[in-house]
């Protein structure tokens, strides 16, 4: 996904105002990856960002979070490494984005992927009677009973009326 991002924290800190990671107006490309860290050899997760079109690795966040979701701009979490003269250093940081979405798009459209905790087969995913729905996205944390702790949940709120 194309999105712009700010940064929120310096070496660890939070700072007041966010500061934009690149100088140019053009947005960038956000990749979240299951990746193998070659010093602890674990599966983990990267949030990482590229220019468009190109591989090169811009800005990169492991363990990223997804915080806080409204609209099209979200906040995701996790740890950045500073190299320095001591080494290799993990600290927080907290990035604000923003997508870049086409003119004229102001909902989204979700195809459900699972039934009960079950993966659906492929071949359901993309016959064209698939149930899925439209609306927008909301990001918010609520407290799930059967597992005794609060949980950050995703769900498409659909339009009511001609909103």
């Amino acid at each position: 996904m194309k999105v712009w991002v700010a940064r929120r924290r310096h070496g660890g800190a939070l700072i007041e105002d966010a500061v934009p990671l690149w100088g140019t107006p053009e947005p960038r490309e956000l990749l979240v990856l299951d990746v193998t860290d070659q010093g602890l050899r674990k599966p983990g997760k990267v949030a990482r960002l590229y220019p468009v079109g190109v591989r090169r690795i811009t800005a990169e966040l492991t363990a990223p979070k997804l915080v806080w979701f409204k609209d099209w701009q979200f906040v995701l979490s996790g740890v950045e490494y500073l190299v320095g003269e001591t080494g290799r250093k993990g600290v927080a940081q907290s990035w604000m984005c923003r997508l870049a979405v086409p003119l004229g798009v102001n909902r989204l459209k979700a195809v459900y992927m699972f039934h009960a905790g079950v993966p659906l087969e492929r071949r359901m995913l993309a016959d064209r009677f698939a149930r899925g729905t439209a609306g927008r996205l909301v990001i918010n944390g609520a407290f799930e009973r059967e597992f005794g702790r609060y949980m950050t949940r995703a769900g498409i709120e659909k339009r009511r009326g001609g909103q």
